[in-house]
């Protein structure tokens, strides 16, 4: 699911899994567990600006209303969009051109399951 355009609002343990700087990919998990039968993926492309800690407890995933300020003004942030990073204990930005969502069944070694650009002895 493509979520540009939408709210990600989830309770559970997320954490940064993967940047790629190739094509400026990160990829934020949350595992299965003894409470949760799936993986989540959130995938942000075309990333510019990352400010939220490795570890995510809670989380909630918006365009902001500043959209494209980040910090200073910046040429490379007008063409992507802003997203507000809420967690239970603060609040980010992540600055991309894209943020799609995917939950799944799959467990802790299987693929990314999105066309992901990996690093060399990843997968």
């Amino acid at each position: 699911m493509k979520g540009s355009k939408m709210k990600f609002v989830s309770k559970r343990e997320f954490q940064v899994w993967l940047y790629a700087t190739g094509h400026s990919q990160l990829l934020i998990r949350s595992n299965k567990d003894s409470s949760n039968t799936t993986r989540i993926n959130l995938l942000f492309k075309d990333v510019s600006h990352i400010s939220i800690p490795i570890l995510l407890n809670g989380i909630s995933v918006e365009i902001s209303s500043h959209n494209g300020e980040i910090l200073t003004v910046d040429k490379n942030f007008t063409q992507k969009t802003t997203y507000d990073i809420r967690y239970s204990e603060g609040f980010g930005r992540i600055c991309a051109g894209s943020f799609f969502v995917n939950e799944d069944d799959g467990e802790f070694f299987d693929r990314i399951p999105f066309d992901i650009t990996i690093p060399p002895g990843l997968s």
